[in-house]
Formats: C-alpha cells, sequence, structure tokens
C-alpha cells in the first residue's frame, strides 16, 4: 500500500512507483524524503490516485473550511462597481488618515461623517473652487516713464517665477499717459530669458489705461517692461504696470 498523507493523498517518486515506505535523509545539505524501497527522491504527489470528496484534500465543495457558494469568482469583481448587484458605497468608505489641509465638508447627504471619503473631496472640491476664484498680481512697475526714442527702452526689470502663478486669464495692464501720434507707440513685456514678448502692443495712438492678454511661460524667467514712440509728434509716456493673473 503506498505511503498514505492524513488528508488522503498518496505519494509516487520519480519512476511513478507508488511509495511504500518513506525515509527522510540529508544529501548534499538538503533534507529530502526517500522511497526506502527504490531509493528514490519522492517528489509528486498523485492526487489522481484517490477518490475526491470530504477529507480527501481535493473536495471542490469546499476550500480552507469555505463553502464553495462563498468562493470568488472571475466575475466577482464586477458585482461591486457601479451598477452591480453589491455595489459598493464610495461615499463612505472610511479614511483614517490626518489631513491637516483639508477640510471635509459633510453637508452633502450620501456623506455622515467627516471621515467619509466623500465628505473629504467634497472639502477638496470646496478648496479648489475658492483658488479658483483668487487673482495674483505681480506689480511690474510703479513711477512714470516718458520717452521718445525709436527702439524699446527698459521702464522695470522683474525676475517671475511663472511655475508660481495660476495660469487661467493672463493679463497685463498699464496706463498710457500720453501716446504719441501717428504711427503711434508700442509697449511690450519682454522675456529676457528665453528672447520672446510674452505680449507686444503697436500703434498705441490713445492714452488711457490699456491691457493686453499674456502667453504665459514657465520656470523663472527675467522679464523687461519696455516702451518706444514709434515715430509720431509727442512722446510716449506710460506709468504703473501690473500682471494679473487668475
Amino acid at each position: 500500500m503506498p505511503a498514505e498523507f492524513e488528508d488522503g493523498l498518496y505519494l509516487y517518486d520519480q519512476d511513478a512507483t507508488p511509495v511504500q515506505d518513506l525515509e527522510l535523509r540529508v544529501i548534499d545539505g538538503r533534507v529530502i524524503c526517500i522511497d526506502v524501497s527504490t531509493g528514490l527522491e519522492v517528489k509528486k504527489i498523485a492526487a489522481t490516485s484517490v477518490e475526491g470528496g470530504p477529507g480527501s484534500g481535493l473536495d471542490a465543495d469546499t476550500l480552507d473550511g469555505i463553502e464553495a457558494s462563498g468562493f470568488a469568482t472571475s466575475t466577482h469583481a464586477a458585482t461591486h462597481i457601479q451598477g452591480g448587484t453589491d455595489e459598493l458605497d464610495g461615499d463612505r468608505v472610511d479614511v483614517d488618515v490626518t489631513l491637516s489641509n483639508i477640510t471635509p465638508d459633510v453637508t452633502p447627504p450620501e456623506v455622515t461623517d467627516v471621515k467619509h471619503l466623500g465628505a473629504i473631496l467634497k472639502g477638496i472640491d470646496n478648496a479648489l473652487s475658492a483658488l479658483a476664484g483668487d487673482t495674483v498680481v505681480v506689480q511690474i512697475h510703479e513711477g512714470l516713464h516718458s520717452t521718445n526714442s525709436g527702439t524699446y527702452t527698459t521702464v522695470a526689470r522683474m525676475l517671475i517665477d511663472f511655475d508660481r502663478l495660476p495660469t487661467t486669464t493672463p493679463e497685463f495692464s498699464w496706463n498710457q499717459t500720453e501716446a504719441p501720434g501717428a504711427p503711434g507707440g508700442s509697449v511690450r513685456l519682454r522675456n529676457v530669458t528665453d528672447g520672446s514678448d510674452l505680449f507686444e502692443a503697436t500703434g498705441i495712438t490713445t492714452g488711457g489705461i490699456k491691457t493686453e492678454t499674456v502667453t504665459l511661460p514657465t520656470g523663472k524667467k527675467l522679464c523687461y517692461l519696455q516702451h518706444r514712440d514709434d515715430g509720431g509728434s509727442g512722446r510716449s509716456r506710460i506709468e504703473g504696470g501690473s500682471l494679473h493673473v487668475g
């Protein structure tokens, strides 16, 4: 009769001969199981040599004491998604981590506790909404500058870290105190670091507050506010100058 474990499995050695007697031996530093009658190492467990059923180790109805009805199937995950038969309530998933920069909001009817994931997400949404309403103002120039030069004259220099600014509705405004006659004057905000313009306004022949849309770069850039007289009568005079973002 082949050697039998308590779970009902029979052992076979390397040449498929049923094992009669087992012996543990140390060979080359390894502890191995030897069939005493053949001297061969036992490596295989032949589950097909016994009948299935409770206690055999082959019972397909239970696994580690769990009935087959409790097994996870290949479609198990689909039962927990939206519209599934056992849909998880993601709004009330418990989050225990301490959130120092977020204030959970339990006003939505789907949540009742500040630890609910839905409450935390609502708090994040509130914070983003408040941030979206902020406007950052970078003051470039405060004084009055006048020129009748046909080449750009630098009025102010400013190093700006554009990665620290919002990216919505960037505009630059200044007061054109005096404008020359046609062909007028020109004003620009020059990205000296990259050799490009954040904006350039030309043909200015009237005074007053001017606003131009700005193309924002990324990273830290040295920027010059510059203006010139393009050849008409009078001079170009500007004062103030600020970048509004947000």
